[in-house]
């Protein structure tokens, strides 16, 4: 994307001559777009046309990676606590398809819209550098910085999105060997919120989450949460739900 919003200011410099009033600040009385920016902006747009088949791959590998370390600690969690071990059982349990599904598709449509949402704000940018008249190294500056802004967000949303696949993975895997309560466990640091510390150590059912900021939510469900659930072990329906899983 930033090579792409480069290209596109490149593109442009030729055309961007700039009238000076008498004192050096720069004024424009010209056509409202920039001369050539929409041949600019689709050339951009076509470095990802394949977007959709890129997100698709990233999304199903960020899933399954996901996957496998919640299966992975919750077998050891399990093997340690009481002496079963499920792995095989809860890696074979097809219920968490749903949950799986519905990540990869939300995640599919985040990453998609990133360029479209970059590419949007580089456009209007330059229509707005190029009404106010201001000189071509000014806008280069600005679109410099709409990379630092997209660059942080796709962040977030990385960060986010892992707490949030671990969290909807936990619960599925969780409750299908039987497990209805958890632990509420922050990431004890100088950032974990107020209202996610107040909750630390205490236990909850699955079916009944805390209210935490005014709404119902589970670790790991609001945004940049990286709370986890901690199973909380009932020997006889682990293996309740394990029989279930072996079933199912």
């Amino acid at each position: 994307m930033r090579q792409a919003g480069a290209d596109v200011v490149n593109g442009l410099r030729g055309a961007w001559t700039v009238v000076f009033d008498g004192v050096g600040d720069s004024i424009r009385v010209a056509d409202e777009t920039a001369p050539g920016l929409s041949s600019l902006l689709q050339r951009a747009a076509a470095r990802f046309g394949n977007i959709g088949a890129v997100a698709r791959r990233l999304a199903n590998q960020a899933a399954q990676a996901n996957l496998g370390e919640v299966d992975a600690r919750l077998a050891a969690a399990i093997r340690q606590s009481v002496g079963v071990d499920l792995l095989k059982t809860i890696r074979a349990d097809n219920r968490i398809e749903p949950a799986l599904h519905s990540a990869v598709r939300a995640n599919v449509d985040l990453i998609t819209s990133i360029p479209a949402q970059y590419l949007e704000r580089l456009e209007a940018e330059i229509t707005a550098s190029w009404q106010a008249g201001l000189l071509w190294e000014s806008l280069a500056e600005k679109v410099q910085h709409i990379g630092d802004v997209t660059e942080s967000r796709a962040r977030l949303i990385a960060r986010d999105q892992t707490s949030k696949l671990n969290a909807a993975f936990s619960e599925v895997r969780q409750r299908s060997v039987g497990i209805e309560r958890y632990i509420w466990s922050t990431a004890h640091d100088e950032r974990v919120r107020k209202s996610h510390a107040d909750l630390n150590g205490h236990t909850f059912r699955w079916d009944q989450p805390p209210v935490v900021d005014g709404e119902a939510a589970k670790p790991g469900t609001p945004i940049n949460c990286r709370c986890v659930p901690l199973p909380v072990f009932d020997l006889d329906e682990i293996h309740a739900g394990g029989q279930e899983a072996q079933a199912a």
